[in-house]
């Protein structure tokens, strides 16, 4: 019974030092944004997600097209982001003809990070996501 009861605290010790290591991924892995996108009540949910650029684009992923806070950037595409400690005003567009570019993006500036955290997730080629392009709105 001891044995038993060893075997399952190491499983269980395991499996949490695991999610944690993921997340610790994510967060320190590289620069976090907080998205603060619309929820289904009406309220603000604030997420942390990851931003990737070029001289092309900023974006975004978190989400994929039957994301109801993807759909409805159609009727309101205005979103806050804050970055490095500063709140800006983007209008968000879905893009997904960036899929693959994005996910080249941000395994150039994630790189172990990104891999990592794809574990559990998905890689570039099963990805579900939908990037979503910021384009600043000077707000």
């Amino acid at each position: 019974m001891k044995m038993l009861f060893w075997a399952i605290a190491a499983l269980v010790g395991a499996s949490l030092l695991f999610f944690a290591s993921i997340y610790g991924a994510s967060e320190l892995g590289g620069e976090v944004a907080v998205l603060h996108r619309p929820a289904a009540d009406g309220s603000v949910d604030p997420v942390r997600v990851w931003i990737v650029e070029d001289e092309r684009g900023v974006w975004i992923e978190h989400g994929g097209p039957d994301a109801p806070w993807i759909q409805g950037l159609a009727q309101a595409p205005e979103l806050r982001l804050e970055r490095a400690g500063a709140e800006a005003t983007y209008r968000a567009v879905p893009d997904p003809s960036s899929h693959a570019h994005y996910h080249e993006l941000r395994q150039a500036r994630y790189g172990w990070a990104d891999t990592y955290v794809a574990m559990v997730t998905s890689d570039a080629a099963s990805c579900p996501g939908v990037p979503i392009r910021l384009d600043p709105t000077g707000g």
